[in-house]
């Protein structure tokens, strides 16, 4: 059944709210291993115009459009800046993470999260640390979900990479889609 869907989506556009109506071109699939997911959250890193540097904004409710959720409730959002000067914090990702647990709480969902903050944070970190890398401009994973046990885990995510780091990332670029 692979072949046959893959065949049907090659070549064709794909339409969604971030691609406007006339959508982009499928050119490539990756394929994963199907994921059992419990709780769907969002999370992204970006660069910050205010804090002048990466910000971390992430929602225990994940899976839908962040923007209509920051417009309908406000407080379900959480934002840490992360100062560029120290790198990502034990604190940073902590604030990350006990607003997501929070969020969950708020929502009376129940969650594993709390007992594998240890691994949420190495999880954010690691997000963190490729963004740096890779001279990224945003890191949005969306969802970033708890599977049964409690671990995160990225299941779909979007990157988006600084043009002018193209002679650092030069591979990063010619893996990247010549259609966007």
């Amino acid at each position: 059944q692979v072949k046959e869907y893959a065949d049907q989506m090659l070549g064709g556009t794909l339409v969604t709210k971030q691609s406007g109506p006339e959508g982009k071109p499928i050119t490539t699939l990756l394929m994963a291993k199907k994921m059992e997911l419990v709780n769907e959250m969002y999370l992204s890193i970006t660069l910050d115009r205010t804090t002048m540097g990466p910000l971390i904004v992430a929602c225990a409710k994940g899976g839908t459009s962040i923007e209509d959720t920051a417009a309908e409730d406000p407080s379900w959002i959480i934002k840490c800046p992360v100062d560029i000067s120290k790198g990502i914090t034990k604190e940073n990702t902590k604030t990350v993470v006990d607003g997501l647990i929070a969020g969950l709480e708020r929502m009376g969902v129940a969650s594993q999260l709390k007992d594998k903050k240890e691994d949420a944070y190495k999880q954010i970190e690691n997000l963190y640390n490729m963004f740096v890398k890779y001279d990224c401009t945003m890191v949005e994973v969306n969802p970033i979900a708890e599977d049964p046990s409690g671990l995160l885990l990225a299941a779909d995510a979007k990157i988006g990479f600084d043009d002018n780091a193209f002679f650092r990332q030069k591979a990063v670029f010619d893996e990247g889609d010549k259609n966007v």
